[in-house]
């Protein structure tokens, strides 16, 4: 199914540092209706920060949401996330099953 320009799916990438963080924001996002699901998976992380190579294990967090819920939850991880400069990366899905998209419009 192809969405409308007005209303799409979108999948935000954030990271954390531990299961535990990501967990209790994940269910912040998902109470206040600013997701519909949040998938944590444990990935390792390479990265340059302050011109040092750093390495480090992260947990990615695959929030899935509607498009005009974009800046809010931006807006929220940015207050709720501990990192200076939290990754959050959108991206715009304009197609998908309309079994799923009808799901993400009932809990959003």
């Amino acid at each position: 199914m192809t969405t409308d320009n007005h209303t799409r799916l979108i999948v935000t990438l954030t990271t954390f540092a531990d299961t535990q963080t990501a967990e209790r924001i994940g269910e912040v996002l998902i109470n206040e209706q600013l997701a519909a699901c949040i998938q944590l998976l444990p990935i390792q992380s390479i990265y340059r920060w302050k011109g040092v190579v750093e390495k480090s294990a992260e947990v990615l967090c695959i929030i899935k949401s509607k498009s005009e819920s974009a800046n809010q939850l931006k807006q929220r991880i940015l207050e709720l996330h501990p990192y200076t400069t939290p990754e959050i990366v959108i991206i715009k899905a304009d197609d998908l099953s309309t079994g799923y998209w009808e799901w993400i419009n009932s809990v959003c």
